[in-house]
Order: structure tokens, then C-alpha cells, then sequence
């Protein structure tokens, strides 16, 4: 009886995470924007260069700006490379 328990357990935790990454890749508000799908799906890509590479995470946006332009996205927001937009301006002054 408690084998099928965990089992069951671990079916809707799978169904549940299948589901976020579909509503992530397709209906969430961010899916529009350029990036990597991986990246958009899950948040291991930025633990993986902030704490197994110590910190390293922002030349890693670097590299997806130079590669998607001057937005890049996350799993949960967006990351814009002002630099690359010298034409847009942030704040306009009278």
C-alpha cells in the first residue's frame, strides 16, 4: 500500500512539472521574447552558474544578449542589454 502511495506521489508531481514547462513555453506573459527554451523552462541554468560556477551567471546573460539581441528571458523575467539599444531611450526629459 505504500508503494503505490509514493507512486502515485511521484505521478502527479511529474504531471505537475510537464505542465509548468508547457504553460511556461507557451501561454506564460514572458513566452514571446528570445531565448533559449531550456532556459525559459526551468530556473537550474542559473543555479548552475551561480553556485557550481561561483557566480558567474551574468557573463552567461552576456553571452545569450550577444547571441537573442537586447533582450534575453529567464524562467521568470526578462533581461534587457541597454547597450545594444543606444537608440531606446529610459527616461525622456522635457
Amino acid at each position: 500500500m505504500q508503494q503505490v502511495w509514493f507512486l502515485g506521489a511521484l505521478g502527479l508531481l511529474l504531471v505537475y512539472i510537464v505542465c509548468r514547462m508547457i504553460y511556461r513555453l507557451l501561454f506564460h506573459p514572458l513566452a514571446g521574447f528570445p531565448g533559449p527554451k531550456w532556459v525559459a523552462v526551468s530556473g537550474l541554468h542559473e543555479f548552475y552558474h551561480d553556485a557550481i560556477k561561483q557566480g558567474q551567471y551574468f557573463l552567461e546573460i552576456e553571452k545569450m544578449h550577444a547571441k537573442y539581441g537586447g533582450s534575453s528571458k529567464a524562467p521568470r523575467d526578462v533581461s534587457y542589454n541597454i547597450n545594444c539599444c543606444r537608440t531606446h531611450r529610459l527616461h525622456r526629459t522635457r
